[in-house]
Protein backbone atom coordinates (compact mmCIF):
# COMPACT_ATOMS: atom_id res chain seq x y z
CA UNK A 1 0.00 0.00 0.00
CA UNK A 2 1.02 3.24 -1.00
CA UNK A 3 0.36 5.37 2.10
CA UNK A 4 1.14 9.31 2.44
CA UNK A 5 -1.09 12.23 2.51
CA UNK A 6 -1.02 15.03 -0.20
CA UNK A 7 0.51 17.85 0.39
CA UNK A 8 -0.33 21.28 -1.77
CA UNK A 9 2.71 22.12 -5.19
CA UNK A 10 2.53 24.53 -7.78
CA UNK A 11 5.37 24.64 -9.48
CA UNK A 12 6.35 21.19 -11.84
CA UNK A 13 9.66 20.99 -13.81
CA UNK A 14 11.50 17.69 -14.27
CA UNK A 15 14.17 16.45 -12.23
CA UNK A 16 16.24 12.48 -12.72
CA UNK A 17 14.82 11.90 -9.33
CA UNK A 18 17.20 9.93 -6.18
CA UNK A 19 20.48 9.98 -8.04
CA UNK A 20 20.58 6.71 -10.28
CA UNK A 21 24.38 6.05 -9.07
CA UNK A 22 25.78 2.52 -9.74
CA UNK A 23 26.01 0.61 -6.42
CA UNK A 24 25.63 -3.09 -4.95
CA UNK A 25 22.49 -3.66 -3.92
CA UNK A 26 19.70 -6.11 -3.76
CA UNK A 27 20.41 -9.39 -5.81
CA UNK A 28 19.18 -9.62 -9.19
CA UNK A 29 16.96 -12.72 -8.82
CA UNK A 30 14.68 -12.22 -11.73
CA UNK A 31 11.69 -13.65 -12.52
CA UNK A 32 10.10 -17.06 -11.89
CA UNK A 33 11.62 -19.68 -14.37
CA UNK A 34 8.22 -20.01 -16.54
CA UNK A 35 8.16 -16.42 -16.72
CA UNK A 36 11.43 -16.13 -18.60
CA UNK A 37 10.04 -17.82 -21.56
CA UNK A 38 7.44 -16.18 -21.96
CA UNK A 39 8.89 -12.57 -23.35
CA UNK A 40 6.07 -10.69 -23.90
CA UNK A 41 4.14 -11.38 -20.55
CA UNK A 42 2.85 -8.09 -18.87
CA UNK A 43 5.02 -9.21 -15.61
CA UNK A 44 8.49 -9.31 -16.99
CA UNK A 45 9.28 -5.31 -16.94
CA UNK A 46 8.14 -5.46 -13.62
CA UNK A 47 10.88 -7.83 -12.48
CA UNK A 48 13.53 -6.14 -14.22
CA UNK A 49 12.53 -2.61 -12.97
CA UNK A 50 12.30 -4.00 -9.33
CA UNK A 51 16.03 -5.36 -9.63
CA UNK A 52 17.24 -1.73 -10.83
CA UNK A 53 15.30 0.61 -8.61
CA UNK A 54 16.07 -1.38 -5.42
CA UNK A 55 19.77 -1.29 -6.57
CA UNK A 56 19.17 3.11 -7.20
CA UNK A 57 17.51 3.52 -3.56
CA UNK A 58 19.70 0.96 -1.63
CA UNK A 59 22.86 2.70 -3.43
CA UNK A 60 21.79 6.18 -2.77
CA UNK A 61 20.65 5.49 0.73
CA UNK A 62 24.27 4.22 1.13
CA UNK A 63 25.36 7.36 1.25
CA UNK A 64 23.07 8.91 3.75
CA UNK A 65 24.47 10.91 6.91
CA UNK A 66 22.61 11.25 10.07
CA UNK A 67 21.20 14.55 8.54
CA UNK A 68 19.85 12.71 5.32
CA UNK A 69 17.98 10.25 7.04
CA UNK A 70 16.75 12.84 9.54
CA UNK A 71 15.54 14.99 6.41
CA UNK A 72 11.67 15.95 6.21
CA UNK A 73 10.13 13.61 3.29
CA UNK A 74 6.81 14.52 1.33
CA UNK A 75 4.68 12.37 3.82
CA UNK A 76 3.80 14.56 6.65
CA UNK A 77 5.48 13.58 9.83
CA UNK A 78 7.58 11.44 8.40
CA UNK A 79 11.58 11.38 7.95
CA UNK A 80 13.48 9.66 5.00
CA UNK A 81 14.32 7.03 8.12
CA UNK A 82 10.20 6.80 8.60
CA UNK A 83 10.18 6.03 4.57
CA UNK A 84 12.52 3.62 4.56
CA UNK A 85 11.13 1.68 7.28
CA UNK A 86 7.68 1.87 5.79
CA UNK A 87 8.95 0.23 3.09
CA UNK A 88 10.88 -2.41 5.01
CA UNK A 89 7.67 -3.94 6.68
CA UNK A 90 5.97 -3.58 3.24
CA UNK A 91 8.28 -5.76 1.56
CA UNK A 92 7.76 -8.69 4.74
CA UNK A 93 3.94 -7.64 4.18
CA UNK A 94 4.34 -8.62 0.91
CA UNK A 95 6.16 -11.56 0.58
CA UNK A 96 3.76 -13.22 3.34
CA UNK A 97 0.47 -12.59 1.60
CA UNK A 98 2.02 -13.44 -2.05
CA UNK A 99 3.37 -16.88 -0.62
CA UNK A 100 0.33 -17.31 1.81
CA UNK A 101 -1.81 -16.51 -1.46
CA UNK A 102 -0.83 -19.38 -3.71
CA UNK A 103 -1.49 -21.80 -0.88
CA UNK A 104 -5.23 -20.44 -0.99
CA UNK A 105 -4.44 -18.20 2.23
CA UNK A 106 -5.30 -15.19 2.82
CA UNK A 107 -3.21 -14.21 5.90
CA UNK A 108 -2.73 -10.98 7.70
CA UNK A 109 0.88 -10.42 8.11
CA UNK A 110 2.93 -10.18 11.25
CA UNK A 111 0.26 -12.17 12.96
CA UNK A 112 -2.35 -9.44 13.48
CA UNK A 113 -6.03 -11.25 13.94
CA UNK A 114 -7.50 -7.42 12.05
CA UNK A 115 -6.48 -4.36 9.90
CA UNK A 116 -7.02 -2.31 13.48
CA UNK A 117 -4.09 -4.53 14.73
CA UNK A 118 -2.41 -4.83 11.49
CA UNK A 119 -1.51 -1.56 11.13
CA UNK A 120 -1.21 -0.71 14.88
CA UNK A 121 1.95 -3.62 14.95
CA UNK A 122 3.15 -1.96 11.39
CA UNK A 123 3.54 1.22 13.21
CA UNK A 124 5.40 0.04 16.19
CA UNK A 125 7.80 -1.93 14.38
CA UNK A 126 8.18 1.14 11.76
CA UNK A 127 9.39 2.88 14.91
CA UNK A 128 11.72 0.44 15.83
CA UNK A 129 12.95 0.80 12.60
CA UNK A 130 13.39 4.38 12.80
CA UNK A 131 16.15 4.17 15.96
CA UNK A 132 18.27 2.03 14.16
CA UNK A 133 21.47 3.50 12.97
CA UNK A 134 21.30 4.02 9.17
CA UNK A 135 23.90 1.27 8.08
CA UNK A 136 21.23 -0.98 10.55
CA UNK A 137 18.29 0.20 8.58
CA UNK A 138 19.76 -0.50 5.09
CA UNK A 139 20.79 -3.75 6.30
CA UNK A 140 17.28 -4.68 7.33
CA UNK A 141 15.68 -3.49 4.34
CA UNK A 142 18.25 -5.60 2.08
CA UNK A 143 17.18 -8.34 4.16
CA UNK A 144 13.11 -7.65 3.46
CA UNK A 145 13.60 -6.87 -0.21
CA UNK A 146 16.27 -10.44 -0.83
CA UNK A 147 12.93 -11.75 1.00
CA UNK A 148 10.25 -10.29 -1.41
CA UNK A 149 12.17 -10.91 -3.99
CA UNK A 150 12.35 -14.75 -3.93
CA UNK A 151 8.58 -14.55 -3.03
CA UNK A 152 8.01 -12.99 -6.29
CA UNK A 153 10.08 -15.17 -8.12
CA UNK A 154 8.26 -18.16 -6.45
CA UNK A 155 4.94 -16.86 -8.10
CA UNK A 156 3.78 -20.03 -9.90
CA UNK A 157 1.43 -19.37 -13.06
CA UNK A 158 -1.60 -20.81 -12.05
CA UNK A 159 -1.67 -18.42 -9.17
CA UNK A 160 -1.15 -15.67 -10.37
CA UNK A 161 -5.01 -14.22 -10.38
CA UNK A 162 -5.24 -15.88 -7.34
CA UNK A 163 -6.38 -13.89 -4.22
CA UNK A 164 -4.08 -12.13 -1.65
CA UNK A 165 -4.92 -10.19 1.69
CA UNK A 166 -4.56 -6.63 1.46
CA UNK A 167 -6.44 -4.14 3.72
CA UNK A 168 -7.79 -2.27 0.89
CA UNK A 169 -9.17 -5.66 -0.56
CA UNK A 170 -8.21 -8.92 -1.71
CA UNK A 171 -5.63 -8.41 -4.31
CA UNK A 172 -4.76 -10.68 -7.46
CA UNK A 173 -0.97 -12.16 -7.00
CA UNK A 174 -0.31 -10.73 -10.14
CA UNK A 175 -0.75 -7.05 -8.89
CA UNK A 176 1.78 -7.32 -6.08
CA UNK A 177 4.91 -6.78 -8.43
CA UNK A 178 3.34 -3.84 -10.23
CA UNK A 179 2.12 -2.13 -6.78
CA UNK A 180 6.33 -2.80 -5.63
CA UNK A 181 7.13 -0.98 -8.60
CA UNK A 182 4.97 1.67 -7.37
CA UNK A 183 5.90 1.81 -3.96
CA UNK A 184 9.47 2.03 -5.00
CA UNK A 185 9.69 5.54 -7.52
CA UNK A 186 6.87 6.68 -5.52
CA UNK A 187 8.82 6.40 -2.01
CA UNK A 188 12.15 7.49 -3.70
CA UNK A 189 9.93 10.86 -4.66
CA UNK A 190 8.45 11.27 -1.47
CA UNK A 191 12.61 11.08 0.12
CA UNK A 192 14.02 13.49 -1.98
CA UNK A 193 11.36 15.92 -1.22
CA UNK A 194 10.96 18.10 -4.04
CA UNK A 195 7.37 18.43 -5.14
CA UNK A 196 7.61 20.19 -8.25
CA UNK A 197 9.99 17.78 -9.40
CA UNK A 198 8.77 14.50 -11.49
CA UNK A 199 9.61 11.06 -10.52
CA UNK A 200 12.55 9.79 -11.70
CA UNK A 201 12.32 8.66 -15.61
CA UNK A 202 13.61 5.37 -15.54
CA UNK A 203 11.10 2.87 -15.64
CA UNK A 204 7.97 5.49 -16.23
CA UNK A 205 7.12 3.66 -19.66
CA UNK A 206 6.15 0.85 -17.26
CA UNK A 207 4.67 3.13 -14.88
CA UNK A 208 2.31 4.51 -17.07
CA UNK A 209 1.27 0.59 -18.79
CA UNK A 210 0.37 -0.06 -14.47
CA UNK A 211 -2.05 2.99 -14.65
CA UNK A 212 -4.41 0.99 -17.38
CA UNK A 213 -5.23 -2.22 -14.63
CA UNK A 214 -4.76 -0.42 -11.77
CA UNK A 215 -7.30 2.57 -12.11
CA UNK A 216 -10.29 0.05 -13.15
CA UNK A 217 -9.29 -2.52 -10.77
CA UNK A 218 -9.40 -0.21 -7.68
CA UNK A 219 -12.75 1.94 -9.06
CA UNK A 220 -14.24 -1.31 -9.31
CA UNK A 221 -13.85 -2.20 -5.51
CA UNK A 222 -15.98 0.53 -4.32
CA UNK A 223 -17.57 1.97 -7.43
CA UNK A 224 -19.71 5.50 -7.93
CA UNK A 225 -23.35 4.53 -8.71
CA UNK A 226 -23.44 8.25 -10.14
CA UNK A 227 -20.36 8.28 -12.39
CA UNK A 228 -20.64 6.74 -15.82
CA UNK A 229 -18.81 7.91 -19.30
CA UNK A 230 -16.26 7.15 -21.55
CA UNK A 231 -12.94 9.18 -20.52
CA UNK A 232 -9.67 9.29 -22.52
CA UNK A 233 -6.25 9.37 -20.79
CA UNK A 234 -3.07 10.77 -22.72
CA UNK A 235 0.16 10.71 -21.06
CA UNK A 236 3.25 12.26 -22.74
CA UNK A 237 7.41 11.85 -21.44
CA UNK A 238 6.48 9.12 -22.78
CA UNK A 239 3.57 8.62 -24.83
CA UNK A 240 0.38 6.61 -23.97
CA UNK A 241 -3.28 6.71 -24.65
CA UNK A 242 -5.96 4.53 -23.16
CA UNK A 243 -9.91 4.99 -22.72
CA UNK A 244 -11.39 3.72 -19.38
CA UNK A 245 -15.17 3.29 -19.66
CA UNK A 246 -17.54 3.11 -16.54
CA UNK A 247 -20.97 1.97 -17.24
CA UNK A 248 -23.35 0.21 -14.39
CA UNK A 249 -20.78 0.94 -11.58
CA UNK A 250 -18.14 -0.99 -13.54
CA UNK A 251 -15.02 0.41 -14.87
CA UNK A 252 -13.04 -1.17 -17.89
CA UNK A 253 -9.93 -0.73 -19.76
CA UNK A 254 -10.98 0.23 -23.85
CA UNK A 255 -9.17 1.27 -27.16
CA UNK A 256 -8.53 5.18 -26.57
CA UNK A 257 -9.80 5.87 -29.45
CA UNK A 258 -13.63 5.60 -28.91
CA UNK A 259 -15.87 7.64 -30.32
CA UNK A 260 -17.34 10.48 -28.35
CA UNK A 261 -15.24 10.09 -25.27
CA UNK A 262 -17.07 12.33 -22.35
CA UNK A 263 -13.87 13.57 -20.58
CA UNK A 264 -10.19 13.73 -22.20
CA UNK A 265 -7.23 14.20 -19.81
CA UNK A 266 -3.59 14.66 -20.75
CA UNK A 267 -0.63 15.28 -18.69
CA UNK A 268 3.01 14.02 -18.55
CA UNK A 269 3.29 10.32 -16.84
CA UNK A 270 4.75 11.22 -14.13
CA UNK A 271 2.09 13.84 -13.70
CA UNK A 272 -0.73 11.03 -14.25
CA UNK A 273 1.03 8.72 -12.13
CA UNK A 274 1.42 11.36 -8.95
CA UNK A 275 -2.10 12.84 -9.42
CA UNK A 276 -3.23 8.95 -9.41
CA UNK A 277 -1.60 7.92 -6.24
CA UNK A 278 -2.49 11.58 -4.56
CA UNK A 279 0.92 13.23 -4.50
CA UNK A 280 0.27 16.41 -6.58
CA UNK A 281 -2.33 19.23 -6.62
CA UNK A 282 -4.76 19.04 -9.29
CA UNK A 283 -5.89 22.42 -9.40
CA UNK A 284 -2.29 23.49 -9.47
CA UNK A 285 -1.51 20.88 -12.42
CA UNK A 286 -4.64 22.21 -14.03
CA UNK A 287 -3.65 26.00 -13.47
CA UNK A 288 0.04 25.29 -14.57
CA UNK A 289 -1.55 23.31 -17.89
CA UNK A 290 0.36 20.21 -16.23
CA UNK A 291 -2.82 18.83 -16.30
CA UNK A 292 -4.79 19.53 -19.24
CA UNK A 293 -8.84 18.80 -19.64
CA UNK A 294 -11.21 18.77 -22.22
CA UNK A 295 -15.18 17.76 -22.51
CA UNK A 296 -17.60 17.61 -19.62
CA UNK A 297 -16.55 19.62 -16.40
CA UNK A 298 -19.28 17.61 -14.44
CA UNK A 299 -18.08 14.05 -15.36
CA UNK A 300 -14.22 15.67 -14.95
CA UNK A 301 -15.01 16.88 -11.28
CA UNK A 302 -16.40 13.18 -10.53
CA UNK A 303 -13.56 11.18 -11.60
CA UNK A 304 -10.84 13.50 -10.75
CA UNK A 305 -12.60 13.34 -7.30
CA UNK A 306 -12.57 9.21 -7.41
CA UNK A 307 -9.56 8.86 -9.37
CA UNK A 308 -6.86 10.92 -8.21
CA UNK A 309 -6.59 10.55 -4.19
CA UNK A 310 -4.66 8.89 -1.98
CA UNK A 311 -5.42 5.65 -0.24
Amino acid sequence: MISCRSKTSTRHRSSAGISPRCGRGAPSIGPPGWLVHDRKHPLIPSFSHLDRHNELLISTLKEFGDDDWRKPSYCPGWTAAHVIGHMTLGAHFYAHTVRNGQEGVQSIPFGAKDIPEFRQIRAARMEELTALSGEERIGRFQESVDGLQEAFASILPDNLDKPAWHPRCPTPIRLFPTQRFYELILHGWDIRNEPETSIIPEGLDHGAEILKERLPFFYNQAPDPDLEGFFRLETTDPAHAWGLEIRNRSAALRPPDGTGADVRLTASASDMILLACGRADIQARRASGALRIEGSEEKAEAFLKIFFSSF
